[in-house]
């Protein structure tokens, strides 16, 4: 069973699967991100993110330096 404590879920502006694209290979290719997973159909265009290094702040920054908005959600 995976360990919840280790998910990070962010509501962003990747809305597109364009934009999804955009940040595929740079989250694919991040070895501290296990998994990634963003929804585009969801109204917050959810960005999960499995990982036992990276903290929310950490996600957070790569993400805006990649151009998009990104916020964790708590609840």
């Amino acid at each position: 069973m995976e360990n919840l404590t280790h998910i990070l879920i962010f509501k962003t502006n990747i809305k597109s699967e364009e934009d999804k694209t955009h940040i595929a290979e740079f989250l694919s290719n991040n070895g501290d991100i296990e998994e990634w997973s963003v929804d585009c159909d969801d109204i917050d265009c959810v960005l999960r993110i499995v990982s036992h290094k990276l903290d929310a702040e950490g996600i957070i920054k790569l993400i805006n330096q990649k151009g998009f908005r990104c916020e964790e959600l708590t609840e």
